[in-house]
C-alpha cells in the first residue's frame, strides 16, 4: 500500500468494464465519494469506520466496474483522474438526493400522521386526541378519513391510513387492536307517548333510524333484536350522527347513539332517554399495522391513548 494515499499497488493492467450487485456497486461509488469528498483515503476511512486497505479494494472495484481510473496512481495526495471528476460530480448529486431522501422519511415519520374513523367517532372523539397529540408536536400534520369500519380497515391494511379508531369488529392477523372504550347505546326520541323505561319487544314496529348498511353498529342492534325475535321497523338511514339527530328531533322516530354523542342533548333535555333492560354496547378500538408499530406518530398516537380517557 502506498503508505501517502492509502492506495494498494496493483500491476497496471487495461480495465474493462465488469457489472456487479447493484448493493456492491453502491457500496463501491460510496467509497469513493468519501475518498474523493476528504482528500485522504484515511479520513475517509475513519468516517466509514472501514481499514484502508478494504476502502482502497472497493474504490479499485469500482474503477474495475466503470473501466477506466478515477484516481491518479504515485501522487502525495488524493488527485482525481478526468473521469474520476465526472464521476465524483454524479457522486454528489446521488448522495444528496439520499440525504434529502433520509430527511424527508424522518419528516413523514414524525410529522404526518393519516387517521381513518367512523363519522360519529371523527365528531364527537377524534377533535379532542388531535388537540392532546399536537400539544405535545405542535409541526404534526393530521389528516382524518371517515368510513365504516370496515373500510378502514382496509385502508389501513393497504397502508393509506396510519391508524384507525374504530368500532370493533373481525380483524385480520397482521392488524394490532388496542382496546380504548366500551361505550353503552343509549335509546333516545322526541316522543312524550313512549313509557320512561320499556323492553326491547316494545319497540316491535316502532320508527327505528339506524346507520347506513355495512355500519357495525348497525349489524350489531340488528342481531340483538333478532336474537330476541324482534322485527325493527327501519324508518330512515344515515350515517351522519346530526342528520339523525334533526329526524329524531322531528320525532320522526328514536335512535341508537353511543353515550358520548349523546350526553350533550340529554343534559339540556334536547331528547328523551328511554330506559331498555338489555346491556347494549359497542367495543372502541385504535388499530394498526403491526409493522407500522415503531413509526414514530403510531407510537405517540398510541401512548397518548394509553394515558388519556377521550369518552369521559
Amino acid at each position: 500500500m502506498n503508505r501517502r494515499t492509502g492506495r494498494i499497488a496493483v500491476e497496471a493492467v487495461e480495465m474493462e468494464p465488469h457489472h456487479s450487485n447493484p448493493i456492491q456497486y453502491f457500496n463501491h461509488l460510496k467509497a469513493f465519494y468519501y475518498v474523493a469528498l476528504c482528500e485522504s483515503f484515511t479520513r475517509a476511512a475513519d468516517k466509514l469506520s472501514l481499514s484502508q486497505s478494504t476502502l482502497s479494494i472497493q474504490v479499485q472495484s469500482l474503477e474495475q466496474q466503470l473501466g477506466f481510473p478515477l484516481i491518479k496512481q504515485n501522487k502525495r495526495r488524493v488527485e482525481l483522474t478526468e473521469e474520476g471528476n465526472i464521476i465524483f460530480s454524479y457522486a454528489k448529486s446521488v448522495f444528496a438526493t439520499l440525504d434529502d431522501l433520509a430527511s424527508a422519511a424522518d419528516d413523514i415519520r414524525k410529522r404526518k400522521i393519516k387517521i381513518g374513523t367512523t363519522p360519529t367517532l371523527a365528531q364527537y372523539i377524534v377533535p379532542k386526541v388531535i388537540r392532546k397529540l399536537r400539544s405535545g408536536e405542535s409541526g404534526l400534520k393530521v389528516h382524518i378519513f371517515t368510513g365504516q369500519s370496515r373500510e378502514v380497515i382496509d385502508r389501513i391494511k393497504n397502508y393509506e391510513y396510519h391508524i384507525g379508531i374504530i368500532t370493533r369488529c373481525e380483524y385480520p392477523r397482521d392488524l394490532i387492536s388496542l382496546p380504548v372504550a366500551k361505550p353503552k347505546l343509549r335509546f333516545v326520541v322526541n316522543d312524550p307517548r313512549l313509557a320512561a323505561a320499556v323492553d326491547m319487544e316494545d319497540l316491535a314496529g316502532y320508527p327505528i333510524i339506524l346507520t347506513d348498511p355495512g355500519s357495525v353498529t348497525r349489524d350489531y342492534l340488528l342481531q340483538e333484536f333478532g336474537k330476541r325475535g324482534i322485527s325493527i321497523k327501519i324508518c330512515a338511514e344515515s350515517e351522519n350522527a346530526e342528520i339523525v339527530k334533526g329526524m329524531v328531533n322531528l320525532g320522526m322516530g328514536g335512535a341508537f347513539f353511543p353515550a358520548f354523542a349523546v350526553e350533550e342533548d340529554l343534559r339540556e333535555g334536547r331528547f328523551r332517554e328511554i330506559a331498555l333492560p338489555a346491556d347494549l354496547c359497542v367495543h372502541i378500538d385504535v388499530v394498526y399495522m403491526k409493522d407500522r408499530k415503531n413509526l414514530t406518530v403510531v407510537r405517540n398516537f398510541v401512548e397518548t391513548f394509553k394515558k388519556h380517557n377521550f369518552f369521559r
